[in-house]
C-alpha cells in the first residue's frame, strides 16, 4: 500500500461525444494529448506521472471512441492509524446539472444535456494480503429530471464504485426548481466522496485492531484535516463537518458535535443529507425533540429514505409516542436493503406487532435480526440472540 499505484484511465465516448473527440484528436499531436491528460490528472493527484503514449481506439461502425492513458501515482492513498483512504470525483458528471442561481423562478430551467446518460466506475485492486468481507451498498437519488445511482461493491481483495446518471427531461418546471436543487445537492454528495480500506482487513496484520474509541479518535484526526483542506481550497466543508459531527457524537463530545452539524446545515441549508446528519447527531446526543424536528423536515421535503423514517421512529419512541413510532418503522420497513428492512421489522415486533417472518439471512451483521424477531415471538431467549450478535462481524463503513 506504500508503493506507487498503477492507475489506468479509460474514457469511452459515443454519439456526439465520439464525433467531438474524433475531430479534436485529429488536430492534436501525441505530445499535446499527453500534456493535456497529464495536467488534468495532476490536479487530482499532484505526483501522478504519465507512462507511455495516449491510446485512441476508434470504432466508427458503432461511433464509439475510447481514450486510454496509464499513470503511476506515488502516495495515492492517505494513511491513518486504522485505514487507507482515496478520494473520488466523477468529473464527467459534474457539469451536466447545475443548481439554479435563484431558488424561486418564473420560467422553466433548461437541462442542456438532455437526453444523456453517463457512467463512472472506479475499481481498486488491492494486494493479496487483503481478505475483506464481501458486501455491497446502493443509493439512488431520483427526480423527474434525473436519476442518479451509486453502488459500492466490496470484494475479498478490492472494491468497485459504480455511478450512473441519466437525464430524464429537457427542463425543470419553475415550481419545481427548489425541489430539484435539493435533489441535485443530495446527488452531488454521492457523486464525490472517499473510499476507505481498513488495515484490520489485511491477513496477518501484526498489530491488533484498535478498540472502537481508538478507531473513532483516529478518524477524528483525519476529519479535522479534511475540514481544514476544504476550507483552504474554498470548497464547502459540509460533508466533512457532518462526518466529524457523527464521530464527535459517538465520542461523547455532544456540544462540538452539534456545533459541527449545525454549521454544515447553515452552509448548505437545502442539502437534505446534511439535515438528516444533524438529526442523527441530535439523536445520538440525546436531544430527541430536535432530532424528530429535523427528520420531519427531511421527510416533508420528499426525501424520506428508510434510514430517515427509522431515525424518526426512534425519536418518537424516546418521546413516548409509540403509535407514531410504529407508523415510522412501518415506512422504514419498505427498505430494499436487507439490514434496514429487518431492523425496522424488529422494532415493529418490539412494539407488539406481528410482521411477516423474513426470508433466509446469510451469516454476518444481520444474522441476529431474525433471532430478535423469534425472541419477541417467544421462540428464542435474549441470551441466544446475544450469542448470535457476539459471533457476527459488523462490516466496516465503506465510504465517508
Amino acid at each position: 500500500m506504500d508503493a506507487p499505484a498503477s492507475l489506468l484511465v479509460r474514457s469511452e465516448y459515443s454519439g456526439a461525444g465520439a464525433e467531438t473527440l474524433r475531430a479534436n484528436s485529429a488536430m492534436a499531436t501525441q505530445a499535446e494529448m499527453k500534456k493535456s491528460l497529464g495536467d488534468a490528472m495532476a490536479r487530482r493527484y499532484p505526483e501522478a506521472q504519465l507512462v507511455g503514449d495516449v491510446v485512441l481506439r476508434d470504432d466508427r461502425e458503432r461511433n464509439v471512441m475510447v481514450l486510454e492513458s496509464q499513470f503511476t501515482v506515488p502516495r495515492m492513498f492517505s494513511e491513518s492509524a486504522t485505514a487507507w483512504t482515496v478520494d473520488y470525483n466523477a468529473v464527467n458528471m459534474a457539469d451536466l446539472l447545475q443548481v439554479p442561481g435563484a431558488g424561486q423562478r418564473s420560467a422553466p430551467l433548461t437541462v442542456p444535456g438532455y437526453p444523456y446518460a453517463v457512467d463512472y466506475e472506479m475499481t481498486l485492486r488491492l494486494p493479496e494480503s487483503f481478505a475483506m468481507r464481501e458486501d455491497s451498498e446502493s443509493r439512488t437519488v431520483a427526480d423527474p429530471a434525473f436519476n442518479g445511482t451509486r453502488k459500492i461493491t466490496l470484494g475479498k481483495r478490492g472494491l468497485k464504485l459504480e455511478l450512473q446518471l441519466n437525464l430524464l427531461a429537457d427542463r425543470i418546471e419553475a415550481a419545481r426548481t427548489v425541489e430539484f436543487s435539493r435533489k441535485l445537492q443530495a446527488w452531488d454528495m454521492q457523486r464525490a466522496g472517499t473510499l476507505r480500506v481498513f488495515k484490520a482487513d489485511m491477513q496477518g496484520t501484526p498489530v491488533a485492531p484498535p478498540n472502537e474509541e481508538a478507531r473513532q479518535r483516529a478518524a477524528l484526526v483525519k476529519l479535522d484535516q479534511a475540514v481544514q483542506d476544504a476550507e483552504r481550497s474554498g470548497r464547502e466543508p459540509g460533508r466533512a463537518l457532518c462526518e466529524r459531527a457523527r464521530v464527535r457524537a459517538h465520542l461523547g463530545q455532544a456540544q462540538d458535535a452539534i456545533k459541527d452539524a449545525t454549521r454544515a446545515v447553515k452552509l448548505q441549508d437545502q442539502a437534505d443529507g446534511l439535515l438528516a446528519c444533524r438529526a442523527e447527531v441530535y439523536l445520538l446526543t440525546g436531544r430527541v425533540a430536535e432530532a424528530k424536528a429535523d427528520f420531519t423536515r427531511v421527510i416533508a421535503r420528499g426525501q424520506g429514505e428508510p434510514a430517515t423514517w427509522f431515525g424518526r421512529g426512534l425519536a418518537n419512541l424516546y418521546l413516548n409516542q409509540p403509535t407514531q413510532a410504529l407508523a415510522d418503522f412501518r415506512e422504514a420497513g419498505r427498505a430494499t436493503d436487507e439490514g434496514e428492512r429487518l431492523s425496522a421489522t424488529v422494532m415493529q415486533a418490539s412494539l407488539g406487532t406481528a410482521p411477516a417472518a423474513p426470508g433466509s439471512v446469510e451469516d454476518g451483521e444481520n444474522a441476529w435480526l431474525p433471532v430478535a424477531l423469534d425472541m419477541f415471538a417467544g421462540r428464542a431467549t435474549p441470551e441466544h440472540m446475544l450469542s448470535i450478535v457476539a459471533r457476527g462481524r459488523a462490516p466496516a463503513p465503506m465510504h465517508a
